[in-house]
């Protein structure tokens, strides 16, 4: 795994992404059902890490394919899942799953899309979904609208100066998702909110793969933020939204 590998940035923040993240909205489980999902459908999810986004594909009843190319992102996922027979993970890429010719109903991508290469993905997702298979892109998009969340806006970009590319909002993310769905898509917009305690923050902050890891001359700092924003709030809440982007290829 070479040190510009898109994955060698999670291999270090398994374990605080699996505790940390927010998770989606609850109405995302009726959404993608209303798009097809459900008993008897198969669903790709790329980039599927440690299995909060599988959860919400089994949630709707239907059957899903992990791909996750990170081992101990992986391992969290297949522990989570172990006696659920509707989940199997795989060792691939997005843009190379090892799944069969048109074994799909539906793909996936929550949180991992800005990682692919867009010709590569879209190749792979031609020949691995069958006739009418919807691709859905998913994230969460934090909203500054809490002092908690205006706070944490502040470390992240006090700490990633490179962070309007690196948070993969904005123009960054309407290029992939224009790139990829050259023949127009759906976009559906769901409130969503995390309450985090003191342990659950120091989880968030270690889950972001672009801020200083441990071991790094910035991270002291980081961590000092991070304690000086929960010593600050009686309440941790974060808004989000859970951005879902429906399209075909």
């Amino acid at each position: 795994m070479s040190a510009d590998d898109p994955t060698s940035r999670f291999a270090v923040h398994a374990d605080a992404y699996a505790r940390g993240r927010p998770g989606y909205a609850p109405a995302l489980v009726p959404l993608l059902q209303g798009l097809g999902f459900g008993r008897g459908s198969v669903v790709a999810d790329l980039g599927a890490g440690t299995g909060a986004s599988c959860a919400v594909i089994l949630a709707t009843g239907a059957r899903v394919i992990a791909v996750e190319p990170e081992a101990g992102m992986r391992g969290h996922a297949l522990a989570r899942f172990a006696d659920e027979s509707r989940f199997t993970a795989v060792e691939g890429r997005a843009e190379a799953t090892t799944l069969p010719d048109g074994s799909v109903d539906h793909v996936t991508a929550m949180q991992a899309m800005h990682w692919f290469a867009i010709e590569p993905l879209r190749a792979e997702l031609t020949r691995i979904l069958r006739p009418g298979g919807r691709v859905v892109l998913i994230w969460n998009t934090r909203q500054a609208t809490t002092p908690a969340g205006r706070d944490l806006e502040a470390i992240y970009r006090r700490f990633a100066p490179d962070y309007d590319r690196l948070g993969h909002v904005g123009e960054s993310r309407a290029a992939h998702i224009a790139a990829l769905f050259t023949r127009g898509h759906d976009h559906h917009v769901l409130p969503h909110q995390q309450v985090l305690d003191r342990a659950g923050l120091f989880d968030l902050i270690g889950s972001i793969s672009y801020l200083p890891r441990p071991g790094t001359p910035e991270h002291p700092a980081l961590l000092a933020a991070t304690a000086a924003l929960a010593d600050a709030h009686a309440t941790l809440a974060i808004d989000y939204t859970t951005d879902v982007y429906v399209g075909f290829l």
